[in-house]
C-alpha cells in the first residue's frame, strides 16, 4: 500500500480545529523545526511536549530552548540517551499528568527526529492510555536528502559505529533458549551500523528487509539504500532477504509479520534501522505479539553537519 504524502501547508484541511497535546522531539536536523512551525502557528494547540535528550550535542540542547522560547504552551522534556529506563520513567509521570488531568482528545506526535529507541518507548506508553484520549495522529516529514555535507553518493554517511545493543524498554519479548533466535532487520543506509550490530549477536536465522521501490519515499534514497543492501547480502549470502513499506505504519507492519510467519516457534527479534514509518510497524508487530523483542543499537557518532535536508511534504497517520 502506498501512502501519500501531503504538503505541509494542507495539514490544517487533514486535523482536527484543535490539538490538546503535541509531542516533538528537538534535534540538530532542521526536520525536527518543520510540523512544531507549522502547528504553532496554524493550529489551536493546548500544550506542547519538546523533548531532548540533554546530554548529547550542545545543538540539540540550543534547539530546545529555542524552541521553547518561540512555541506557546510548551515544556521541555529532558532526557539522556545513556538511561533508557529512566527516560521511560520520567515520561510515564508526564503522560499520566498531562493525560489523566487534563481534558485530552486529541494528541499529535511528530516521530521525524526522535531515536528509534525513544519513539516506541513513547508510543507504548501512549498504547497503553489509548482509552484515555480519543485520537492519536502522527506526522513525519522526510528528507530530500541525506548526508548532505557529502558530495560523493557512495561515502554518505548518517552515523558511525555502536556504542550499546540493548532491548527497547517495553519491548523485552519472550526468548527461550530452547528455541532457535530468527533476528530482523529493517534495513536502511547504514551499512556499517547493520553489519556489527549481526557480527555482534548470534542468531541461527537472520532475516535482511529493505524497502521497494514503490513502497519508498524517493527513489534515489531508495536506490542507494539498495546498493548497500547488496553489500550487506554479500556479507551475509545465508540471511533472507524480504521487501517492507516504507511509507505506510499498517503496510509495514504486515510485511514484517509476513516474514515473521515462515518460522513462527522461533524466538524473534527485530532491529529497525530504517525511518520511523517502518520502526512504528515494528511497534505494532511487538504490541501485537508480546513475544516478539525490540532492539536498539545506539551510534556513537552522528553527521551533525548535514544528517538531512527536509522535504515540504509530510506523511500523516491517525490512529
Amino acid at each position: 500500500m502506498k501512502c501519500n504524502p501531503i504538503k505541509i501547508n494542507e495539514l490544517k484541511e487533514n486535523l482536527p480545529e484543535r490539538l490538546d497535546l503535541v509531542i516533538c522531539c528537538a534535534s540538530f536536523e532542521k526536520r525536527c523545526e518543520s510540523l512544531i512551525y507549522y502547528l504553532n502557528r496554524e493550529i489551536n494547540c493546548s500544550n506542547f511536549l519538546i523533548v531532548y535528550n540533554s546530554n548529547e550535542y550542545k545543538e540539540i540542547n540550543d534547539k530546545a530552548k529555542f524552541l521553547n522560547s518561540i512555541v506557546l504552551n510548551s515544556e521541555l522534556i529532558e532526557l539522556d540517551s545513556d538511561n533508557p529506563l529512566s527516560n521511560a520513567l520520567i515520561f510515564k509521570m508526564i503522560l499520566n499528568r498531562v493525560i489523566y488531568e487534563k481534558n485530552i482528545n486529541n494528541i499529535f506526535l511528530d516521530i521525524t527526529t526522535f531515536t528509534h529507541e525513544s519513539l516506541l518507548i513513547i508510543f507504548k506508553l501512549l498504547y497503553e492510555r489509548k482509552t484515555s484520549y480519543t485520537n492519536l495522529w502522527l506526522g513525519y516529514v522526510g528528507a530530500k536528502e541525506y548526508s548532505t555535507n557529502v558530495p560523493n553518493v557512495d561515502e554518505k554517511w548518517l552515523t558511525s559505529g555502536i556504542s550499546s545493543i540493548r532491548s527497547i524498554i517495553g519491548f523485552p519479548g519472550v526468548i527461550s533458549p530452547a528455541r532457535k533466535s530468527h533476528l530482523i532487520v529493517l534495513f536502511g543506509f547504514e551499512l556499517e551500523r547493520a553489519e556489527l550490530l549481526i557480527t555482534d549477536l548470534q542468531f541461527d536465522r537472520i532475516s535482511l528487509g529493505f524497502g521497494d521501490k514503490e513502497l519508498s519515499i524517493r527513489n534515489e534514497h531508495q536506490e542507494l539504500n539498495h546498493k548497500r543492501y547488496l553489500k550487506l547480502i554479500e556479507k551475509f549470502p545465508n540471511a533472507e532477504q524480504f521487501c517492507f513499506n516504507l511509507v505506510d505504519i499498517e503496510s509495514a507492519k504486515k510485511d514484517i509479520e509476513n516474514q515473521i510467519s515462515k518460522y513462527p516457534e522461533d524466538n524473534i527479534v527485530i532491529a529497525p534501522l530504517n525511518n520511523k514509518i517502518s520502526t512504528l510497524g515494528a511497534g505494532l508487530v511487538a504490541i501485537n505479539n508480546p513475544r516478539i523483542q525490540l532492539i536498539y543499537a545506539k551510534p556513537i557518532i552522528y553527521n551533525i553537519e548535514g544528517y538531512s535536508e527536509a522535504d515540504n511534504n509530510t506523511y500523516l497517520f491517525s490512529i
